[in-house]
């Protein structure tokens, strides 16, 4: 393991990256990451770049922090998300009221392990569930991920050419 400030030196070399900041902007270009990387945005606003859906077929991009709330739910609100889903930290703060504890649960830097556990407990308890993998508001199918690891695996880079993916472009070219 190394220490960074650099990004997208960070990125080069990294399988699996768990991205959460309070960046109001993008911070993960398409070229910063390892071909075959795996990423769980849990940032809203996201920290990984659009231009990545379009640019890198051979990444896997994932949004995490989205949770399944139980019961007929209507927030009345799009979230860009399916029915009775909603942010993580919506249903942390719906799992406190439940459980009548008016506090600021995990605010701050300094959550642990044990608090974890305890909000996990408590959503296992009253039904929340985590939602399906979810990529740029749509779901990661089965076939997203196949593509993602066959490219990632082929003997040459994916090249896009106005939209369009050629698989096994000869990097001369």
């Amino acid at each position: 393991m190394y220490i960074t400030s650099d990004i997208k030196e960070a990125l080069q070399n990294a399988d699996v990256v768990i991205t959460v900041s309070s960046s109001k902007d993008a911070i993960i270009e398409a070229e910063y990451l390892k071909k075959g990387a795996i990423v769980c945005d849990v940032a809203r606003p996201r920290d990984v770049s659009k231009d990545v859906a379009k640019k890198r077929q051979d990444v896997l991009i994932i949004e995490g922090g989205v949770v399944e709330i139980p019961g007929d739910v209507n927030f009345n609100f799009n979230f860009g998300f399916p029915p009775k889903t909603g942010y993580a930290c919506m249903a942390e703060t719906m799992l406190l009221a439940l459980e009548g504890r008016i506090e600021n649960y995990s605010l701050g830097r300094d959550l642990s392990l044990e608090r974890v556990k305890e909000i996990h407990n408590l959503a296992k308890k009253h039904g929340f569930k985590l939602a399906g993998f979810r990529s740029f508001e749509r779901p990661v199918t089965k076939e997203d991920i196949e593509r993602v690891k066959r490219l990632a695996f082929s003997k040459y880079k994916p090249c896009i050419i106005q939209g369009l993916l050629f698989k096994n472009i000869s990097p001369i070219l």
